[in-house]
């Protein structure tokens, strides 16, 4: 392996700026089309990738595969890297040979950190050779969704083999934290995949119950922010709704137990507790204890004879 491409790989971040400074070409790669900047971020090396960056480094560059250097990061869960390349303008919506985001990458193999990277400029004069600790100062990482969850683009993306979105993959391979965060950011709930599955489909198939849980309670929690039962602007492809939780308490709702009866069923609710559901259980607990009052306060008046 050339010198410049064996200092990028192991993270070498001094001995590449001396190379590249020596006249190494930044354009060299290896078997599989990946040049300093790939082998960098795949292998986690902020300081290497702010080098090669701040020295010409392509950083929309594609392997023989089509992998940029931000999907090879997101492949590996490599949250700092990440931070660097979005920093210095990298596409979240850049796709490999298979039409695979950086999104999807981090769906499949659960790197929640990679997408909650908050996309920022950086600093003015830019800092040299950063490194993890000083990361923070360029932009931390923080749990509101940015960057790889940030707008719908993204979250939106069909790979070209089987049509999935990132929150399908999520479904598929049981990534709970992530098929909440997904679904909490506004990823598509209901679209299909090429062969018709949702996925809470595909989590139900693979009996991830916790990922079903997730994906139908920010479903719930739509319909109840939108204060209607039709689709959202995300169900172009539009499968079974989730039950609608009005209809739920309008069947009946024992805060005395941690079940909510849908459709007739009684549904755990602690998982939903879990996911924040208290959010929205709270303000309901509140407005049954007013009615209750409500109703107390009339049924006094009656037995004074008062209509």
């Amino acid at each position: 392996m050339a010198g410049l491409l064996a200092a990028a790989k192991r993270g070498d971040a001094r001995e590449t700026e001396r190379l590249i400074k020596a006249g190494s070409r930044l354009r060299v790669t290896d078997d599989d089309g990946a040049n300093a900047l790939h082998l960098a971020a795949f292998n986690g090396h902020p300081d290497t990738t702010q080098v090669l960056v701040e020295l010409g480094a392509s950083i929309e560059s594609k392997t023989t595969r089509g992998e940029t250097p931000l999907l090879l990061a997101a492949s590996q869960g490599r949250a700092e890297v990440a931070q660097v390349l979005l920093n210095a303008g990298a596409r979240v919506d850049a796709v490999d040979a298979l039409g695979n985001t950086a999104a999807h990458f981090a769906a499949k193999n659960n790197h929640v950190r990679v997408l909650e990277v908050r996309n920022c400029h950086p600093p003015t004069p830019p800092l040299r050779h950063p490194g993890p600790r000083a990361m923070p100062h360029l932009c931390a990482i923080v749990s509101s969704p940015k960057a790889l969850v940030e707008g719908k683009a993204p979250l939106q993306a069909r790979n070209n083999r089987d049509g999935m979105m990132p929150l399908h993959l999520a479904s598929i391979y049981g990534k709970a934290e992530t098929a909440e965060l997904l679904a909490r950011s506004g990823a598509p709930l209901k679209a299909r995949t090429k062969s018709g599955r949702t996925p809470v489909d595909l989590a139900r198939q693979e009996k991830f119950k916790q990922v079903e849980n997730a994906i139908e309670f920010h479903a719930n929690r739509r319909l109840l922010a939108e204060g209607s039962s039709s689709p959202g602007d995300d169900d172009d492809d539009s499968g079974p709704h989730a039950p609608d939780p009005r209809e739920a308490y309008a069947a009946g709702f024992d805060p005395r137990t941690p079940y909510m009866v849908s459709n007739g069923q009684e549904e755990l609710l602690l998982p939903t507790l879990a996911m924040g559901g208290a959010a929205l259980l709270l303000p309901y607990l509140f407005y049954r204890l007013l009615v209750s009052l409500h109703q107390r306060g009339a049924a006094k008046m009656r037995g004074h004879g008062v209509a």
